[in-house]
């Protein structure tokens, strides 16, 4: 048998590491023998302290609780256990040696380190967590135990009537009125009124934290624009939203009329294993950008999760809503604001394959005397987006004044693409 050092430098994520590396890795290393039928690790159980190669044997990874039964055969020189080690939750999976195997097991912290400092090994990690979600998307559908998402309408969750207050009302009255009604938030509308914005114990904390007058209008610290959804929409459409939007609350509405607010707190009852999707969109509007490379594993490992319990569209569209969130933040990390000079549209359609894992396909109109500007721009964003393991499958930069051409020409596939899109960024009249 190879020593540990000559064995993993053979193997490609292990081939990318230096000498230093290496070492960190095989520090502390250590090996164990299972016999067949034994189980390495368990659905549900804590949190993985080592992550899994596979010496020699078979392993199976299976997951028979839901109504459509996972399995996956992992061969020699296979890694498993990353993504419990990287989110920190228990294994999504059950580990069973198919026959006598032998694992080398990777202690977490050392396993975390390299990580964190080598980019081509977070690389392999993040598509081989790509690979395993894309097996389970083949079997997506509603489980049992979940058609409620989709039957329940989102004005079941309201328990109180909307506390409103107008633009001119200061903080103090405001936060007096929330007391008085023991609620978390309060919706600011105008005379109409229609809601203008929401103001929240969260923007009170930042307030006071930031020695502002409780004597100032509400209206200078309020939340804005205010998402709104029908009081008929479901459950999983709210859910959805929230995570798109990476927000906390979100109004409910009939005919124009506030009916009341639902808070996470209230999605997360009904949604106790989506949990952490929800947690991590909110998360990433206030990351640094450093640290959103460490987030992409996670998304994927919630994914997973909740690939064998709702539909395939579903998971396609909060994929879509939590990749559009990091793109934002890229873009507005730009030194420069070129919003009135370009339109990012995405062009990609929410709801097919591809769109559950990192990819970009947008189009970018400009305009013309902006070229050389929007350029570095594009291959600023397109390095950093590359960098947290996005693939840029289409990209295409186009002059305002090339529009007309460019649709007179386009293809079959593009057409429809450019016509089924959404603006992620920057000015709508420019197309």
């Amino acid at each position: 048998m190879f020593p540990p050092a000559v064995y993993l430098k053979k193997l490609s994520p292990f081939s990318f590491l230096t000498k230093e590396e290496l070492k960190e890795i095989i520090n502390g290393l250590e090996s164990e023998i299972f016999s067949r039928g034994e189980i390495i690790f368990e659905k549900g159980n804590s949190p993985l302290k080592y992550v899994y190669l596979l010496k020699c044997g078979r392993v199976l990874l299976i997951d028979d609780d839901n109504d459509v039964r996972y399995k996956e055969t992992l061969k020699e020189g296979e890694i498993f256990g990353v993504a419990s080690v990287l989110s920190s939750n228990p294994p999504k999976l059950t580990a069973v040696a198919d026959d006598e195997c032998v694992c080398y097991l990777i202690k977490k912290e050392n396993f975390l380190k390299v990580f964190n400092s080598n980019k081509e090994f977070s690389d392999f990690f993040v598509k081989l967590l790509t690979k395993r979600l894309s097996s389970l998307l083949k079997l997506s559908k509603v489980s049992k135990g979940y058609e409620h998402l989709y039957a329940t309408p989102v004005i079941e969750l309201v328990s109180k009537k909307p506390v409103t207050c107008f633009m001119e009302t200061n903080i103090r009255e405001a936060s007096k009125l929330m007391t008085k009604e023991n609620v978390g938030s309060v919706v600011i509308v105008d005379k109409e009124g229609k809601a203008r914005g929401i103001f929240t114990q969260k923007d009170l904390s930042r307030v006071v934290a930031s020695n502002i007058s409780l004597d100032d209008e509400i209206s200078k610290h309020m939340s804005s624009p205010v998402i709104e959804i029908n009081e008929d929409a479901t459950v999983m459409e709210a859910y959805l939203m929230m995570v798109s939007n990476g927000i906390n609350h979100l109004l409910i509405t009939a005919d124009e009329k506030i009916k009341g607010v639902i808070s996470s707190k209230d999605i997360l009852l009904k949604l106790e294993s989506f949990s952490s999707l929800l947690s991590l969109s909110r998360k990433i509007i206030s990351l640094e950008e450093k640290e959103l490379l460490g987030v992409m594993p996670k998304i994927l490992e919630c994914m997973e999760d909740m690939a064998l319990k709702i539909n395939f569209s579903e998971i396609s569209r909060v994929a879509s809503g939590i990749y559009d969130l990091i793109i934002e933040k890229i873009i507005n990390s730009y030194q420069g604001d070129l919003s009135k000079n370009i339109a990012w549209i995405k062009t990609d359609i929410a709801g097919r394959k591809e769109m559950v894992f990192p990819e970009i396909y947008s189009l970018i109109v400009y305009r013309d005397e902006k070229e050389e500007e929007i350029k570095k721009f594009i291959n600023f964003v397109k390095g950093k987006l590359l960098n947290l393991g996005f693939d840029i499958e289409y990209l295409k930069l186009l002059p305002v004044s090339d529009i007309e051409t460019y649709i007179e020409n386009i293809n079959d596939k593009e057409l429809v693409e450019f016509y089924d899109n959404r603006l992620l960024y920057g000015d709508n009249k420019l197309y």
